[in-house]
This record gives C-alpha cells, sequence and structure tokens, in this order.
C-alpha cells in the first residue's frame, strides 16, 4: 500500500525493513513496473565488526544500545544481522537484485547504494 501511494502521488520513498524481502520486492515491480521502483539490499556480514561498531555509536536512541548492556547480546544481535544479510543476499541474486556489503569501505558502498537509486 505504501508503494502505491508513493507511485501515484509521484513520491520518491525508501522503504526499509526486513519484511521487505526481495520476493515482496519483485512482486512490487511486476505490478508496477521497474521504472517505477528501484531495490537494492544492504547486508553486514562481520559480525565482530558489528559489534565493534556498536560500541563506537553515537547515535542517541540507537536500538542496540538502548536495549542492552550486555556483550553477549550484542554478539547475538550481530548474528542475527548477519543471518538475515545472508539470506538477503542470496534472495536479491535469486531475483536478480542488487546486494551490497556495507561491513568494508562503507562510504564507497554508500557511493554505489546512491548512485543506483538516482539513476535516471
Amino acid at each position: 500500500m505504501i508503494t502505491e501511494t508513493a507511485i501515484i502521488d509521484e513520491d520518491a520513498y525508501i522503504i526499509e525493513g526486513y519484511q521487505v524481502t526481495p520476493e515482496v520486492v519483485d512482486d512490487i515491480i511486476k505490478k508496477f513496473g521497474d521504472k517505477n521502483v528501484r531495490a537494492i539490499f544492504l547486508g553486514k556480514h562481520n559480525e565482530e565488526k558489528f559489534v565493534a561498531d556498536v560500541h563506537k555509536s553515537s547515535t542517541p536512541n540507537d536500538w542496540i544500545i538502548r536495549g542492552t548492556k550486555e556483550e553477549n547480546t550484542f554478539f547475538r544481535i550481530a548474528k542475527m544481522i548477519s543471518e538475515y544479510s545472508k539470506y538477503f543476499e542470496d534472495e536479491a541474486k535469486q531475483y536478480g537484485f542488487t546486494a551490497l556489503r556495507m561491513d568494508e569501505d562503507f562510504e564507497n558502498q554508500i557511493e554505489k547504494a546512491i548512485s543506483f537509486l538516482t539513476k535516471e
């Protein structure tokens, strides 16, 4: 529904979340066309780096930092993120979508994502 409203209103939106799987995006593109919808999937695989980055976070309302101080919970969250990332990467390939790993060379990966999403 969000996608349909954005297309009708000619708005540009970034919709994110683990519920927006490559399969769902494929269905949306089949309904509205690839000229109206662009999709890219971002993931993180490196659990150690993920935990190290959480400790560097300066985001005041970061859900991870706000939710726990237990080190082992950070690693459990990192494992979950890594597993979801692998799933999304595999599914993205199956449906012909781009998937970027954000663990290394973050700035370059962001530039790739922006370039992909803003191309005419």
